[in-house]
């Protein structure tokens, strides 16, 4: 979009070296700072997750996998 860390931190209410953080992979931000950044910037940052709950019967048709358990950073 042509916007420098300096517009786009002006535009979401932080400081520069909060956005060059975040860009760098240092920091994870708020809920409420990546809606801001999803409204500047047109984009798609927090997806809504349904956690539903199984009924005691399913538990053992349900393997769980590496990916139930770990978080990985791209």
């Amino acid at each position: 979009m042509g916007l420098t860390r300096d517009m786009l931190a002006t535009m979401v209410g932080e400081k520069e070296s909060i956005i060059r953080r975040i860009e760098a992979g240092q920091l994870e931000p708020t809920i409420e700072l990546a809606r801001k950044l999803e409204k500047v910037l047109k984009i798609k940052l927090v997806e809504e997750i349904i956690d539903y709950e199984m009924e005691s019967g399913d538990l053992k048709n349900y393997d769980i996998t590496l990916g139930d358990i770990a978080e990985f950073k791209d």
